[in-house]
């Protein structure tokens, strides 16, 4: 059997692509399209050049080790879910091999041993339906489900001031927020999402822990919205007082609604997965 090094590095690219995006999926995590192209084309390299007789050193543990954290890190980034998303990421892999097993068993593929690894020839568009299967397996049925324990992440845009921003939102039945005049329910978003709604105004984190201040400075600068301070309680806090407008928001192919939005001054999730909260 011929081996093509150009087919195997096209092919391993794009599986561990699909297979990155799963594991990010499957944790709830951002999809980093830029960073997980440039992670995939580390591996298909590494797959291209491990066949290579004179660079058997890299199929060694030590160098699969080297390779596979230098995907992760350039994939996930240096946060504190990494670890989590790679976790993730080879639990996909596993997946996606056992489903290949599978298959080969099913079909009878047969097995080719080259430099003292096993191979199965499965055509290359079996492969990429199996890792498809895999990857809207975790985007359909698990999205999120290890982050969250079933929380649901959705991508809602909000629209203020004539802008729009596209904002990862997580459903947490824990977010009671209401306004006490109206009781209607508000959406709680990390101050950032502020600062690009209204990027004149020059908005920094501190800024929101003084919400009154911030609120006349605001009104003043932006005379059309409406601004209001809404009291809150939360873990560790009796009392506070968040920022908030009346903004639209639309979810997926429904049209724009009036939502009620407040603005945290500090990050609604540890490792940055969402940037809002909405009410369960």
């Amino acid at each position: 059997m011929t081996v093509y090094v150009d087919i195997l590095f096209a092919l391993n690219m794009l599986l561990d692509d699909l297979l990155l995006q799963a594991g990010a999926r499957l944790g709830g995590g951002r999809i980093r399209r830029a960073r997980f192209l440039a992670a995939s084309a580390v591996g298909g390299l590494y797959a291209a050049a491990s066949v290579v007789p004179a660079l058997g050193f890299l199929r060694t543990f030590g160098m699969k080790a080297v390779v596979f954290g230098a995907m992760m890190l350039l994939a996930y980034g240096p946060e504190r879910s990494t670890p989590r998303l790679a976790a993730l990421f080879l639990a996909a892999a596993l997946g996606f091999g056992g489903l290949t097993f599978l298959c080969t068993q099913l079909f009878g593929t047969g097995l080719l041993i080259l430099n003292g690894s096993a191979y199965y020839p499965v055509s290359l568009p079996a492969l990429v339906l199996l890792a498809g299967s895999v990857y809207l397996l975790s985007r359909l049925a698990f999205c999120g489900l290890w982050e969250h324990g079933g929380g649901e992440i959705r991508t809602i845009t909000l629209r203020l001031n004539g802008r729009a921003e596209r904002v990862r939102a997580l459903r947490d039945t824990g977010n009671t927020l209401k306004d006490p005049m109206t009781g209607e329910r508000a959406i709680v978003a990390e101050w950032r999402v502020a600062g690009r709604l209204l990027p004149e105004a020059a908005l920094c984190a501190a800024d929101f822990e003084q919400p009154a201040a911030l609120m006349t400075r605001l009104s003043r600068q932006y005379p059309q919205l409406r601004f209001r301070l809404l009291p809150y309680r939360s873990v560790g806090r009796a009392s506070g007082l968040l920022l908030a407008v009346r903004c639209a928001e639309s979810r997926g192919e429904k049209p724009p609604a009036p939502a009620l939005m407040a603005f945290s001054p500090n990050p609604v999730s540890d490792a940055g997965n969402f940037e809002a909260l909405t009410g369960g």
